[in-house]
């Protein structure tokens, strides 16, 4: 406060000192340094209690209001989140991908094991089949002479290296027109056409080893020399003839050769996968005359697995609603969604539809009880699965009718949750009053507050006025006071005084 009688900020701070010389003006200047020293009063706390007794009853619904809003929003949001997990734990039932997924297993002959392997993709059927791996598909790898060591030199001119129609042409010269310096120039050639070169060194020198990237009798290595001093025709090599062949063969190049149900089948590649549709096998070693058995079946697995998540999802939405709708008698304490419509609803509709019969009514399968899915005394879901393996083993395809019919669990499903999940649906719907209830809250809570304040500074204007006053009333007291024990009483009273003067 810099003048007696004024504020200097909402809070009633005061500044200045008390002279304390003599009343008015000059005399009370800067007597009150905060507020409530002119009165000894906690003026600032009574200001304080008398905003709060204003406008407590306003802030007071306000601040239930919100905390009611948000937490309406957070129980919605997880139901919400439960029904989504239901309905990503119905997508390959409701499209029937879940009842398309086989497995294959290969069997060897006699109880051995089987030479290969089998994966299965998309298209497979079901069946057995006899598979006879009469020879595996190999890379050829060629060998040179042997020469003295890797640095022997071998000789100059332009070697063209070719395999499986293509080939790269190479210049050997004096910096690399050693065994090593070639087998790098062919391995570090950037159109090489699939040949890796290596130097072995054995017992009777080193040798040149090409080998081809790939297998099949088609992938075999061309390799011929021209110009520079010949001694490049070394290591020339010609599969169909007509030239020096210095190389020889250290493994030949041919295909896969097996049958598969007594047909005839040969592949460059040792996996197998343009014969039986959907399946590839993969070859590990030849068995000339064993008969194997490759079967491919229904991956009731993860048929097992997919139900079983539809299950779990199912499970979770319960335990989350009853959490949501829950009250406790003793304490009196209610979940956020008891009693809620929308709750309600969605339950209803949930239990009608998992309860119904939507199978044929010439159908073996025509619920879920009827694939060991049963409902406990709790409101949860439990999966029986003998009962499922028994029903995918006789009737598959009354099963997966279940859920991807047009009238089957995973349409009616489907549709319900859309009904509530997707924008303009129920849950959005109620998301957006709830948001808008919020903003409208916090607009309120804005105005209050500006109401407060207002409040504040007019109260501390006030008993800074009256501080003001009565401090000038101190301060005048206590000058008359001091006036006053100035005189000499005892003289006055023993002054004569003259009668008639």
């Amino acid at each position: 406060m810099t003048s007696i009688g004024s504020v200097s900020s909402p809070t009633g701070a005061t500044s200045g000192s008390a002279s304390g010389t003599a009343p008015g003006g000059s005399a009370t200047q800067g007597v009150i340094s905060s507020l409530g020293i002119g009165t000894g009063m906690n003026l600032s706390a009574l200001v304080t209690s008398l905003v709060q007794a204003d406008t407590s009853a306003q802030q007071n619904q306000i601040s239930t209001a919100t905390q009611a809003a948000n937490t309406q929003l957070s129980a919605l949001g997880q139901l919400q989140a439960a029904l989504s997990g239901i309905q990503a734990a119905l997508a390959g039932l409701r499209t029937g991908t879940a009842f398309t997924s086989y497995t294959a297993t290969a069997a060897g002959a006699a109880g051995a094991n089987a030479t290969f392997t089998a994966s299965v993709g998309t298209g497979a059927t079901a069946g057995t089949h006899t598979v006879v791996v009469n020879q595996l598909a190999t890379a050829q790898q060629l060998s040179s002479a042997a020469f003295a060591s890797s640095s022997s030199i071998v000789g100059t001119g332009t070697l063209v290296v070719a395999v499986g129609g293509k080939s790269v042409g190479l210049t050997i010269d004096s910096s690399n027109d050693t065994l090593q310096g070639i087998a790098s120039a062919i391995n570090g050639a950037s159109n090489n056409p699939g040949v890796t070169a290596s130097i072995i060194n054995a017992a009777d020198g080193a040798h040149l080893v090409l080998s081809s990237n790939s297998t099949g009798a088609a992938n075999t290595i061309t390799v011929t020399s021209s110009g520079g001093d010949g001694g490049l025709t070394a290591i020339n090599y010609n599969p169909a003839g007509g030239g020096p062949n210095n190389l020889s063969v250290q493994t030949a190049a041919q295909d896969a050769s097996l049958t598969i149900d007594g047909f005839a089948v040969t592949s460059a590649s040792n996996s197998v996968s343009n014969v039986l549709f959907g399946v590839t096998l993969n070859l590990g070693s030849a068995a000339p005359g064993a008969t194997q058995t490759l079967s491919v079946g229904l991956d009731t697995t993860g048929i097992t697995n997919t139900l079983q998540g539809l299950v779990t999802a199912y499970n979770s939405y319960v335990a989350a609603t009853g959490q949501l709708a829950s009250y406790d008698p003793g304490s009196g304490t209610a979940g956020p969604l008891l009693g809620d419509a929308t709750l309600q609803n969605v339950n209803s509709q949930m239990a009608g539809i998992l309860g119904s019969v939507v199978g044929n009514s010439s159908s073996s399968v025509q619920s879920l009880a009827d694939i060991g899915i049963n409902f406990n005394v709790d409101g949860t879901l439990s999966l029986d699965t003998n009962a499922l393996n028994s029903a995918l083993t006789g009737n598959p395809t009354q099963v997966a009718a279940l859920f991807n019919g047009s009238n089957g669990y995973g349409a009616q499903l489907n549709n319900t949750l859309n009904s509530f999940l997707l924008p303009g649906g129920v849950f959005d719907n109620r998301t957006q009053a709830i948001n808008q209830q919020l903003s409208n809250l916090a607009q309120q809570q804005s105005d209050l507050n500006q109401q407060i304040a207002a409040e504040t500074t007019r109260y501390q204007q006030q008993f800074a006025a009256m501080d003001t006053l009565v401090a000038q009333l101190q301060s005048s007291s206590s000058a008359i006071t001091q006036m006053l024990s100035g005189l000499n009483s005892t003289a006055i009273l023993n002054t004569p005084t003259t009668i008639g003067h």
